[in-house]
């Protein structure tokens, strides 16, 4: 991931390849494009890469704009539309995503995601719920 804003020149270059027809380059864009704050067209980009038919490249897309920069009502809703899917680790990133956006949609989201198992012990997603209610509830 970059340490600063794409100039405009490199997010289109990264935006045509996330439309490349090989997954794995798919997967790596989504990694990029979903650290940054997109305006349009090339957020329609993120947006497809969010709904991929790759599990690989949402799980990229996912996990990259969970943190990223774009607080954009359209990645808020992609974030949450994530929700009903079948991988887990996807919901909870999309889960946290919205803890991170401060979505009052937060609390059901993780409840969404499920009882997680002994592989996320060390995974820092499921505090966002936590610090969620710290920000936005009464008595944290």
């Amino acid at each position: 991931m970059f340490d600063r804003p794409l100039d405009p020149e490199t997010a289109r270059a990264v935006c045509d390849l996330g439309r490349d027809p090989d997954a794995g380059v798919r997967a790596e864009a989504a990694g990029v494009l979903g650290g940054e704050e997109l305006g349009e067209p090339d957020r329609a980009v993120l947006l497809a890469l969010l709904r991929d038919a790759d599990p690989q490249v949402r799980h990229r897309a996912v996990r990259a704009t969970a943190r990223g920069s774009d607080r954009s009502p359209e990645v808020t809703e992609a974030l949450a539309e994530l929700l009903d899917t079948e991988e887990q680790d996807i919901r909870l990133s999309a889960a946290y995503g919205l803890a991170l956006r401060d979505d009052p949609r937060t609390a059901e989201a993780y409840a969404r995601v499920g009882p997680l198992g002994p592989e996320f012990a060390h995974d820092t997603r499921p505090e966002g719920l936590w610090r969620w209610r710290l920000r936005n509830e009464p008595n944290g």
